[in-house]
């Protein structure tokens, strides 16, 4: 075929109505000018077709995307005779709507393989592809602008990377504080508080940081109120009550506690830890101790001690170290921080439920108070009152006081002795009135002169050998002497 102005006038104008009906989305036109074997490769990696079906079914997925969406302008068109074939080269500038502006997108290439069928252009193969933008003039492959893209992206992927990471820690450390915000939440009873206390080890530890000792401490007007856990940090290992003085006479922390600094790192050589340890259990009442507590030779090995602490609303937590540690890694102490804030909300429960208990523990006496009364009050004679002891020395027990006897003792200063209904679950001779002599012993003398000063209550400890000597007394007078 020999081309002529005519043609070329005549295959630029189809090529244009060609586009046009594409973008425009009129399928039912365009797909007539396209052979059934039409082939096509288009931009991107999924654009291979090889069937006019193929690429109809293709388009029609896409034309949302397409119509009204992207145009091609500014566009040169080569027109290359390949007898019965031509070969269209389009080369122009693909833009495409964002937020109702045309932006530039791409410089485009299109390369269409034609042929006239009868009075029908029709279109056989195309391929489209977009010049690499990295290259420079004269260069084959953007060797050099791969590289440095290569670099920007390792760079890119890097800090990424570190963003994932201090990300995935941030949710560690949340999901740690949410474990011991649902302990606290569904605390039972106030001595719970001591479990969260391990739990809290236990979360530090599998965040992976070094504690060996950990503790929870309240600083109360005279005292501190410390339970701490054992060495391998499985149970609580010790419950005590330390004098303020203990920590008053350490600058640093006398100091700290006066502050509103959230932390303090505390640290101790040999000597300066054997000395608070030796205090600690010299001046504190203990309610549990731990048998693996740490021996001198011990705090010998590890080279002193090291306490880190975190300010609560109410007084402490904190944990120790081997050795001297004066810089702790930051993020150790600051999660330790993080769990002194969850804490807060333990201890809250812990308030309302000693609050709690105490409501109900009021509530249990004065029913029990209220049976006693009800028996007393019942009494047709007197000889009854041991009945009424035997129901004091039942209440008494419910109320988890687990008295060897119980009752009551009436003076006779006529006589200056006392009359006595006592009770002993496992003695009923013990229920029968006696008399004792308030002189008796100087124990019973004792408490002859407090009632004569009217005092509320009375207590007196026996042991040993005081005990069995009071008790013989005692039983040259009690219902069972004819048994002894």
């Amino acid at each position: 075929m020999k081309l002529t102005k005519k043609i070329e006038t005549e295959i630029t104008q189809f090529l244009q109505t060609y586009w046009d009906t594409y973008f425009e989305g009129n399928i039912n036109k365009w797909q007539s000018f396209l052979t059934e074997d039409y082939k096509n490769i288009g931009t991107n990696e999924e654009e291979i077709w090889n069937s006019k079906s193929e690429i109809l079914d293709y388009t029609n997925k896409v034309l949302d995307q397409m119509v009204g969406n992207a145009k091609v302008q500014n566009k040169h068109v080569q027109i290359i005779p390949y007898d019965p074939y031509i070969m269209t080269h389009e080369l122009g500038d693909l833009f495409i709507k964002t937020e109702k502006k045309w932006t530039f997108y791409a410089h485009i290439r299109l390369s269409s393989l034609i042929q006239k069928q009868g009075s029908q252009w029709k279109v056989l193969h195309q391929h489209g592809s977009f010049p690499d933008s990295k290259t420079q003039k004269g260069e084959a492959f953007a060797v050099d602008a791969i590289k440095a893209e290569n670099i920007k992206l390792q760079k890119a992927v890097k800090k990424r990377t570190l963003e994932l990471e201090q990300k995935n820690r941030e949710l560690e450390v949340e999901t740690a504080l949410e474990r011991i915000r649902t302990q606290a939440v569904a605390m039972k009873q106030s001595t719970d508080l001591l479990d969260i206390v391990v739990t809290m080890r236990n979360e530090f530890i599998k965040l992976g940081h070094e504690a060996h000792y950990f503790w929870h401490m309240m600083w109360l007007p005279e005292t501190y109120e410390k339970a701490m856990t054992s060495g391998d940090g499985s149970k609580i290992g010790f419950v005590m009550e330390l004098p303020r003085h203990i920590h008053g006479e350490i600058p640093q922390l006398a100091k700290w506690e006066k502050s509103k600094k959230p932390t303090v790192v505390y640290t101790m050589n040999v000597d300066e830890a054997i000395d608070y340890v030796d205090k600690m259990v010299a001046l504190g009442d203990f309610k549990n101790i731990d048998p693996q507590a740490p021996t001198h030779d011990d705090i010998r090995h590890i080279g002193g001690l090291t306490f880190i602490m975190a300010r609560t609303t109410h007084g402490e937590i904190g944990y120790s170290l081997p050795g001297i540690v004066k810089n702790p890694p930051k993020e150790d102490i600051d999660i330790l921080v993080k769990f002194a804030g969850a804490f807060d909300l333990a201890h809250q429960r812990f308030l309302d439920l000693q609050k709690s208990e105490k409501q109900a523990r009021e509530t249990q006496i004065e029913l029990a108070l209220e049976k006693v009364r009800n028996r007393s009050m019942a009494m047709k004679k007197s000889e009854e009152l041991s009945e009424a002891a035997e129901t004091l020395y039942k209440e008494f027990y419910k109320l988890g006081v687990t008295p060897f006897s119980c009752g009551y003792l009436i003076n006779d200063d006529t006589k200056k002795q006392w009359n006595v209904w006592m009770t002993d679950a496992n003695d009923d001779s013990f229920k029968h009135f006696w008399t004792l002599p308030f002189r008796a012993d100087k124990h019973l003398k004792k408490r002859y002169q407090n009632w004569q000063k009217k005092e509320p209550f009375h207590s007196t400890v026996l042991k040993g050998k005081a005990n069995v000597e009071h008790h013989k007394i005692i039983a040259q007078y009690a219902p069972w002497k004819k048994n002894h």
